[in-house]
């Protein structure tokens, strides 16, 4: 049984899937049943040889047209088996059919009569799909996305090995694995278009999931072309040896290019060695050895245009002579200025090559080499540089990405924390009030209501007066309850808007802390939903919050207007400032954290949010906001 082998009927998706295992439930995800045909199709090949045999679990029949010329198909027929055993008589059949076949089974949904609900049908799947694994066995199931609840399609890819969804997008079917049990390749899980549903060809698609993705697409292909330049320098041997005749310059020519294989291949191996790492340091210290090893270098350095050293200064920590220090001087320059390697010869023989990588489309730093001969002034060792240290500059890159999407991290953690801590206490203050103050005085209105009831009839002006101030606790119950409604949503925000529900915010925070509020709405700003108009109001809000805490202002201006299609917050404050580079990049926990809630508020709607501050000279906050679509929420 171990030397069994299957496959789906196509060589491109049993290379996706790195090959059907023994065992493996293979579950298609599919709007349309018709969708599922042309995979069962492909085993049509396999079932001519009739290893494995082919099993087909009929209910419905949709299959039919597809299974009923098929050799050597046998058909379990499902809806023989009904009845309240099914699942035991199906369980029987199985077993005698023993191990190592194929099933094809016809949609779930079609096993309804006698499975009436998701519950019945996700257990006859978690029953059968382990049974069918055991009996080392292929199997088929085909999901209909439209006829199951989100639920069953969860529980049968939990208990599923192997499931693919099939979407049909303008003509074309894609072809997408959301699990592959016990395997993986870095293509494997990406969206496939289906080029030829006879042949099954596959092609990846591009997906788009981030910096770092995108720098394994650009090494991905880096790569190809390194390939691609081997490939040409077979060809070019392959073409001198055809044409010399002589075995003394052919073997020379043949040597060279095989030095030439040698190091793309050494390069190559660099560049991923370079890539591998996100920590900055480690970038640079693998470059440096690097370019030694590929270019036998004596000397070799790195230099960032933000470090703390002058680029002139670290070139003086070379172990070189003045010579060679004024000679890197004019090729930094140079370089800096065409954006290209730059090299020269040094007395003695020896070669100095001065390579610029670039990050973010600006000049990172570069690249300084000293070699024991002329190789750095030859073509081909200019185009290894060159290629050196671009993948330098995107591996830079990419660190420094990966620090800053850290730092973001940290801030939102830092944010988040701090608004759950924000809400417990929210809460708790919430609770106290309503105990303390509301519940109070419905307490006492009942009770002075009571005793009016009793004294009723006995003694009238005793009841209307108990009965007088049991009204007026009722009255100030209800003001109270106001009161808790206004803290937790904005004031006139649900029944006047959002304008309106600042307005009231500003003049109760003129009124509160004596801090001058300058409050400027264009005629044009439109009506927003529900939900936008209570996020601006929160970064508005987060927004004053800071100027109290820290500005030290008397007075803040803010404008809510339309700029074409962007809605546009601005705060300026006139208070103490702050260094931005130090507060916004790493802010202190629970210090000036609230930027933090406002650029996170601003992204949850594709804004963005930048700060400009200068000591003793205040700050602005500016946040944009696309005008919203309909996002189907309601709102």
């Amino acid at each position: 049984m171990d030397n069994l082998q299957f496959s789906s009927g196509s060589q491109h998706l049993d290379q996706l899937l790195e090959e059907l295992r023994i065992g493996d439930n293979v579950v298609f995800s599919v709007s349309d049943p018709q969708a599922y045909k042309p995979f069962v199709a492909l085993l049509k090949d396999r079932a001519a040889g009739a290893s494995p045999r082919i099993i087909y679990a009929r209910s419905n029949g949709m299959l039919d047209s597809v299974m009923g010329d098929w050799p050597n198909v046998q058909v379990l027929n499902l809806v023989a088996l009904a009845g309240d055993d099914l699942l035991d008589a199906l369980e029987c059949s199985m077993r005698e059919i023993g191990r190592g076949v194929h099933y094809v089974f016809d949609p779930l949904d079609s096993l309804a009569p006698t499975f009436c609900s998701s519950e019945d049908l996700g257990y006859l799947f978690k029953r059968m799909c382990p049974l069918l694994y055991a009996l080392d066995t292929v199997a088929y199931w085909v999901l209909l996305r439209s006829k199951h609840s989100d639920k069953l399609i969860a529980d049968v890819k939990d208990c599923t090995q192997v499931f693919l969804e099939v979407r049909e997008s303008a003509g074309e079917f894609i072809l997408t694995p959301l699990k592959v049990a016990g395997r993986y390749s870095e293509r494997m899980f990406r969206p496939h278009q289906i080029l030829d549903r006879t042949s099954f060809t596959l092609k990846a698609l591009a997906v788009g999931s981030g910096d770092q993705q995108n720098y394994a697409r650009i090494l991905e292909d880096k790569n190809r072309e390194l390939i691609e330049i081997r490939d040409a320098l077979d060809a070019s041997n392959q073409e001198l040896q055809a044409r010399n005749q002589s075995l003394a310059e052919q073997q020379e020519r043949t040597r060279t290019l095989t030095n030439m294989l040698s190091d793309v291949l050494a390069l190559l191996q660099m560049g991923q060695e370079i890539a591998s790492s996100l920590v900055l340091e480690q970038v640079r210290q693998t470059g440096i050895e690097a370019a030694q090893r590929l270019f036998k270098a004596s000397q070799v350095s790195l230099v960032l245009n933000d470090d703390d050293l002058d680029i002139a200064d670290q070139m003086s920590l070379l172990d070189v002579e003045d010579q060679a220090l004024q000679e890197f001087r004019q090729l930094l320059q140079e370089a800096g200025n065409c954006r290209q390697v730059c090299s020269a010869t040094l007395d003695g023989g020896r070669s100095v090559a001065v390579a610029p990588f670039l990050s973010r489309g600006k000049t990172a730093g570069f690249l300084v080499i000293v070699a024991p001969d002329m190789q750095l002034d030859r073509a081909e060792n200019r185009a290894w540089l060159e290629y050196l240290s671009s993948v330098i500059g995107v591996a830079i890159d990419n660190a420094r990405l990966y620090a800053e999407l850290e730092e973001q991290g940290e801030q939102l953690r830092s944010w988040v924390e701090r608004v759950i801590s924000q809400e417990e206490t929210n809460s708790r203050q919430f609770a106290l009030d309503l105990h303390d103050g509301l519940l109070q005085l419905i307490v006492a209105a009942y009770q002075h209501l009571q005793s009016a009831r009793a004294w009723q009839d006995r003694n009238p002006e005793r009841q209307t007066a108990e009965a007088e101030l049991g009204s007026r606790l009722v009255r100030d119950a209800i003001h109270e309850s106001r009161r808790l409604i206004a803290q937790l949503r904005p004031a006139g925000l649900d029944d006047f808007g959002l304008l309106h529900a600042l307005r009231l915010f500003f003049t109760q925070q003129m009124q509160d802390t004596g801090l001058a509020v300058d409050a400027e709405f264009s005629a044009d700003w439109p009506t927003l939903p529900v939900s936008l108009e209570a996020a601006i109001f929160r970064i508005v809000q987060e927004a004053m919050t800071n100027v109290l805490k820290h500005a030290q202002a008397e007075r803040v201006s803010v404008q809510l207007y339309r700029d074409e299609s962007l809605l546009c917050i601005e705060v300026i404050d006139h208070g103490q400032g702050f260094d931005v580079g130090k507060v916004v990049a790493k802010p202190e926990r629970g210090l000036h954290i609230g930027l933090v809630g406002i650029r996170e508020r601003a992204r949850l709607w594709d804004g963005s949010c930048t700060v400009d501050s200068e000591l003793g000279r205040g700050t602005r906050i500016f946040v944009t906001i696309p005008m919203p679509e309909d996002r189907g929420d309601g709102s």
